[in-house]
């Protein structure tokens, strides 16, 4: 007989768990605001966000306003790039200033736009993904775009992909 107690299927919880319930997205196209100061993101998420060179005054819970501005492909999903403002509750703090923060009281409307800003993170990953693999030519521009820095890539509108498109691929 066996005298091992029976084993979970699940990998143990530890400290250092990913939790996180909403997708991240890495350097999102908007600015965050706080005290005067701007910051762009490590890394945002509907959840919440992660910015470094914070230059300190915060402790964890401490719950705080700020302001998001939108910059790059975000601006197509807010022409007037007024962005809106936001409650946060820092969720703890790390060397460098680094500050992790969870959204608290956003509104319909904020909630649409944060959604809207970070879907358009994704959209040069989309119009990628989407080229044939099957034509030489889109196979080749999409290899061309690889080389982008990622960080540069996702600052690109749909808008400037598809003029990108027709100036390298369409053969019309």
């Amino acid at each position: 007989m066996n005298s091992h107690p029976p084993q979970s299927a699940l990998p143990p919880a530890s400290a250092g768990a990913d939790r996180r319930v909403h997708r991240r997205v890495a350097r999102p196209p908007f600015v965050l605001t706080l005290a005067e100061r701007s910051y762009w993101p490590l890394d945002a998420s509907l959840g919440g966000f992660l910015i470094e060179d914070h230059d300190g005054g915060l402790t964890p819970e401490d719950r705080f306003e700020g302001r998001i501005t939108p910059f790059g492909p975000a601006i197509v999903q807010d022409p007037e790039a007024v962005g809106f403002g936001f409650r946060a509750a820092v969720v703890r703090l790390e060397d460098g200033g680094v500050v992790a923060a969870r959204f608290v009281d956003l509104d319909h409307a904020a909630m649409d736009r944060l959604t809207a800003y970070l879907a358009s993170a994704r959209q040069f990953e989309t119009f990628v993904r989407s080229l044939s693999t099957d034509r030489a030519s889109e196979r080749a521009f999409a290899e061309r775009l690889g080389r982008i820095p990622i960080e540069v890539a996702e600052t690109f509108s749909t808008t400037q992909l598809r003029a990108l498109y027709i100036a390298f691929v369409d053969e019309n």
